[in-house]
Parts: structure tokens; sequence; C-alpha cells
């Protein structure tokens, strides 16, 4: 009888943190989302665009706390659209082929400088946002189209 009452308790209390959770996610005011938090940001957003595919988050190690970066795939013929969005909407450099891959950089005479995008959240939390190809020997943009995947990565900076 005693180990029913434990199984219980556990029950009941397994069913209400779910219960909890589940309002938390509703009412973000109520329950505010903790920083290093994994998740779709630019769904969390509104700012996906539809050809950009989720492909997970992960922590990523840092000094002193781990930090969230969220990936993001996109065909090659959905590039153009997904450059110039980020471009428009998080102030991200135009993507320049670099040895062996296209990314986010700024030419200033024979430097390169990457310049990613940023975002801050309505909790005050910054993120960086950068577009990549895999290593390519496509040189140009118009053959952006034959590239099958690029990336979009977007990794929290700050805390609230």
């Amino acid at each position: 009888m005693r180990d029913r009452s434990k199984v219980s308790l556990v029950c009941t209390t397994v069913a209400g943190a779910v219960i909890v959770s589940a309002f938390a996610h509703q009412s973000k005011a109520a329950f505010p989302v903790a920083a290093n938090t994994c998740g779709d940001f630019a769904a969390v957003w509104n700012k996906k665009p539809k050809q950009l595919a989720f492909a997970g988050c992960q922590l990523e190690p840092s000094e002193p706390d781990a930090v969230p970066k969220a990936r993001y795939r996109l065909e090659g013929n959905d590039a153009i659209v997904i450059e110039q969005f980020l471009q428009r909407e998080f102030g991200m450099a135009p993507l320049r082929f670099i040895c062996c891959g296209w990314e986010p950089v700024v030419a200033k005479g024979d430097a390169r400088l990457l310049k990613l995008g940023s975002y801050r959240d309505d909790r005050g939390i910054t993120y960086q946002i950068a577009m990549y190809s895999g290593e390519t020997p496509i040189a140009t943009r118009q053959q952006w189209s034959a590239i099958d995947t690029f990336r979009v990565e977007i990794v929290q900076q700050t805390q609230p």
C-alpha cells in the first residue's frame, strides 16, 4: 500500500509539471523563457521564411555557460532570397566566396571582415545570425542553385 502512494505522488507531480509547462508555453509573460534555452529562434521571432528548414538546436560550450545555437538548412535555389532576407532583417553582410565556400564578409582593401547579422529580442537577449555554404568549388552567385545546401546559424550572445 505504501508503494502505491509513492507512485501516485510521483504521477501527480509529473502531471502537475506537464500542466505548468504547457501553461508556461502559452503565457510567456507569467512564465518567462529561461536564457540558454534551445529552440527555433526564427519561428519564435516570427521571422522565419518558408524556405528555411529548422535543423535543430544545441548548447555550444563557452565560458562560463553553454550558448544555444539554432541551425537551419536551405536549398541553393533559395539562397539569394534568404541572403536578402537576412541582410534586410538582421544587417548581415552579403555572402562572398572566400577560399572554399560562401560566408558573410565585408571586404576593406585586402582585409576581409566577417559581418554577422544581429537581433535583440523583447527580453533583451542578443543573437548573431550568419549564412554559410559548405566547401564548394562554385565561386559565382549565378551558380548558387548548383549548391545543394546552405546553412544559417543563430547563436545567442547575451542573457537577459
